[in-house]
């Protein structure tokens, strides 16, 4: 069966009507167009990828922002292309495009990802596209709770830090890594969430006695940074 890609409105026709599976991706397009709606203040350009992060720091509790490159982006259309062959060979002309060497142009990347796919973006835009829409997207990020980096946020903007949810294998204790006591790093150039404040079991470089479990939560912070 071949797959088939459904735009949100689509997607809304089939509400009620089809399996669990499919009723979760119907609700997300509802949230998404319901979103939508309610940021018509934002460019027409804008507004897909302003729902996305939005969408995306709802989702997650976190945004970042990190300078990449993008072979295409979503908002202005634009796309890097190939290198022009500067001479002849065997199998091609100068001037033909040279499809082992294609281009790309710098872009922020606002989702927090394990994996990427190189010159690819999850959530971002090229980086001209980012200083016609940085107003708007702090404007609509204002009232969501997350950790959002400081080039996101309105002046003014409370701060927020996420911390992962934690459960302790030995005395059943629950919570989130912000309450666990900390130790050094291996070089020595930081600290990280390693001890159970309960039973002040600690997770060693060969056992993990304090793992992390679904969900998180965010809590503000006096100032960007604070523990």
């Amino acid at each position: 069966m071949n797959n088939v890609k459904l735009t949100d409105q689509e997607l809304q026709l089939l509400d009620g009507k089809c399996s669990d599976e499919i009723q979760s991706c119907v609700d997300g397009a509802k949230k998404r167009i319901e979103l939508k709606s309610s940021l018509e203040f934002v460019p027409d350009e804008f507004r897909d990828l302003a729902v996305s992060v939005v969408e995306e720091a709802r989702k997650n509790g976190e945004l970042v922002f990190q300078r990449t490159s993008a072979r295409s982006c979503p908002c202005c259309k634009k796309e890097a292309g190939y290198a022009i062959r500067t001479r002849s060979g065997r199998y091609h002309r100068k001037g033909d495009k040279n499809y082992d060497k294609p281009l790309s142009f710098g872009a922020v990347e606002f989702s927090k990802r394990f994996v990427r796919m190189k010159h690819y973006l999850d959530v971002g835009c090229c980086a001209d596209c980012f200083v016609k829409a940085e107003p708007y997207l702090k404007d609509c990020l204002s009232g969501v709770v997350a950790e959002i980096p400081k080039q996101l946020r309105l002046e003014g903007m409370p701060v927020h830090k996420k911390f992962s949810n934690k459960k302790c294998s030995k005395c059943e204790w629950e919570g989130h890594e912000g309450e666990m006591g900390s130790s050094m790093t291996l070089m020595g150039d930081g600290k990280y969430p390693s001890t159970c404040p309960k039973c002040n079991a600690k997770n060693t470089l060969f056992e993990t006695v304090i793992k992390t479990v679904d969900g998180y939560v965010c809590l503000p912070v006096k100032k960007e940074g604070a523990k």
